[in-house]
């Protein structure tokens, strides 16, 4: 069990509560906000390796679906690739997104996404690729980068638990303004 207090959202409770665990395959959490719907997600994985994420909401007494997804490791052409197929309920929206590991940190991404209502009550499809890269510096600090070329867009994040009793994280935006957060856990 988990909780998040914010004292400049609600300085007299807390923000969230989360509940995690497993019942035999299946991996689940519930996480409530207090006073809306809480948040479900249900994960298993089969006996080839395929990880299955079933994402929703509990309203009262009715479930409503929002996520569902898949993920698996396959082979193509001797290079391993890592295979994502989801579907959101709401917006309608499908994504299948290929990564691969060049080596040394790098790995390249593609996405190509589809979703219902486009002209005419069709399909808006998209396709996109990029470059991330994740290393460790020292021990409690890491690098990433992630960076579309085709749309000039990207970000760098540094993240730091060594130096201080606290985890920094720093955000440069290319081409925006960066941001720096601190958190912090207690232990009772």
């Amino acid at each position: 069990m988990t909780a998040e207090y914010d004292r400049n959202e609600n300085r007299d409770f807390l923000k969230q509560a989360s509940v995690s665990g497993a019942v035999d395959k299946v991996k689940y959490e519930l996480t409530t906000r207090f006073g809306g719907p809480v948040d479900m997600s249900m994960q298993t994985t089969t006996e080839d390796g395929t990880t299955i994420e079933a994402q929703g909401e509990i309203n009262g007494l009715s479930t409503r679906l929002t996520k569902v997804s898949g993920t698996r490791t396959v082979s193509i052409r001797e290079q391993d690739c890592d295979l994502e197929l989801s579907h959101d309920l709401d917006s309608n929206e499908s994504k299948l997104r290929l990564s691969t590991m060049l080596g040394s940190g790098l790995k390249a991404v593609g996405l190509l996404s589809s979703k219902a209502g486009g002209a005419k009550g069709g399909l808006q499809s998209s396709m996109s690729y990029g470059v991330e890269y994740d290393t460790l510096l020292t021990e409690g600090r890491s690098l990433s980068a992630k960076v579309s070329p085709a749309d000039g867009t990207g970000i760098v994040e540094y993240t730091d638990s060594a130096t201080l009793d606290a985890t920094i994280t720093a955000n440069f935006p290319l081409g925006g303004a960066p941001t720096v957060t601190a958190k912090r856990a207690f232990n009772f």
